[in-house]
């Protein structure tokens, strides 16, 4: 018959009070675990369980975990599958504000009357994937015309491109969520566009702001000047104007 081997065993209370011998082993029978001693810490050193079950609410020193492949400002969070957890780029809410990024330009454009013209580009940085966030772009500014024709004005993000959203395309949305108004001398356009499509993902991106007659087309052109001459500066121009890129969870 197989030798038993019993050590001397205690409640948690009755541990407190009791110093075990260098070496000594004992049992814990409230956490059903065991307890080294060393001949002077009153109460002994309980051992961890498997289960981590006699592990204490809040005493894990920040210090003690292990980042492993986290980076700085990463959080950790519950894994996608749901059955573990991993370190991840500040998690959020729906429609929580993650940056935002703001341009103002106070230079004077002079403007070609070409059929395609860029007004100006800036750049934007979007911190997270086409999947987990969009860009909303807002603005608002002047320009100022001696003959007012601007149909075919435009905002674009030209590192992403998506057909549906490039400005070259007839009747896309590049054409879409920007407004003006005009009194024949003076334009204000506004900007309200939600930038969602699948080619938007993290990195910096150009943002660009433009016209474009239909396919192109030079013969109907925008900001086109009445009686111009080499001395005449009152060309069409562009100045003041300010646009905010926000970057929003989905």
């Amino acid at each position: 018959m197989a030798t038993q081997l019993k050590i001397r065993r205690g409640t948690t209370a009755e541990h407190a009070s009791f110093t075990g011998a260098e070496g000594e082993i004992t049992l814990d029978t409230t956490k059903d675990t065991l307890v080294a001693h060393d001949n002077y810490t009153a109460g002994g050193r309980p051992m961890l369980r498997e289960d981590l079950n006699n592990l204490a609410a809040n005493s894990v020193a920040v210090s003690k975990l292990q980042h492993g492949s986290g980076t700085a400002g990463q959080v950790v969070a519950v894994n996608s599958a749901a059955n573990g957890v991993e370190f991840v780029s500040s998690p959020s809410l729906p429609g929580q504000v993650i940056n935002t990024t703001y341009y103002y330009n106070n230079n004077r454009y002079a403007f070609s009357n070409s059929g395609d013209y860029v007004i100006f580009t800036t750049t934007f940085v979007k911190q997270r994937s086409s999947a987990n966030s969009y860009i909303l772009a807002e603005g608002i500014g002047k320009i100022f015309t001696t003959y007012s024709d601007f149909s075919g004005v435009y905002t674009d993000i030209t590192t992403a491109s998506d057909s549906n959203w490039n400005h070259t395309t007839n009747d896309s949305k590049a054409f879409s969520g920007f407004a003006r108004s005009d009194d024949g001398q003076q334009l204000n356009w506004a900007l309200h566009k939600v930038f969602d499509y699948s080619a938007l993902g993290a990195g910096t991106h150009t943002f660009e702001m433009g016209w474009r007659t239909r396919s192109g087309s030079s013969g109907d052109r925008p900001g086109e000047v009445w009686n111009p001459n080499s001395s005449d500066d009152s060309r069409t121009h562009a100045t003041g104007f300010w646009i905010t890129f926000t970057e929003i969870s989905i």
